[in-house]
């Protein structure tokens, strides 16, 4: 019997950075060292309660990041926000596969032409 008691993303993750598809002959697998105590401070619904601006959020129906879009997105107080959900698609699909990336920037497009 095996028990994962890893995140979902990281399993996605793994399966995605590690392959032919997510990595790059320049990819060294490091990351910047963030400060525990920054990190636990950092709490973008906070930060999004202030937004005033127009704000469009894309998601991916089955992502492992869809909870913290939608529960970022329902804290921005602005009326003219946008969220688009890409049906089907996983976290990283959203990266690099068609239909999905399309789908995104046919969401994308009409936003910046509507708000910049």
């Amino acid at each position: 019997m095996y028990l994962n008691f890893m995140p979902r993303a990281f399993d996605e993750g793994a399966a995605y950075y590690y392959s032919a598809r997510g990595t790059h002959s320049r990819w060294s697998n490091q990351v910047v060292a963030w400060s525990q105590l920054e990190l636990v401070k950092y709490n973008v619904t906070n930060i999004m309660k202030d937004m005033k601006k127009p704000y469009c959020v894309i998601t991916a129906e089955n992502a492992w990041s869809k909870p913290s879009s939608e529960e970022i997105f329902d804290a921005v107080p602005y009326d003219d926000k946008e969220m688009v959900v890409v049906p089907v698609a996983s976290h990283f699909d959203m990266y690099d596969l068609a239909p999905f990336v399309d789908q995104a920037f046919e969401a994308i497009a009409p936003f910046f032409e509507r708000t910049l």
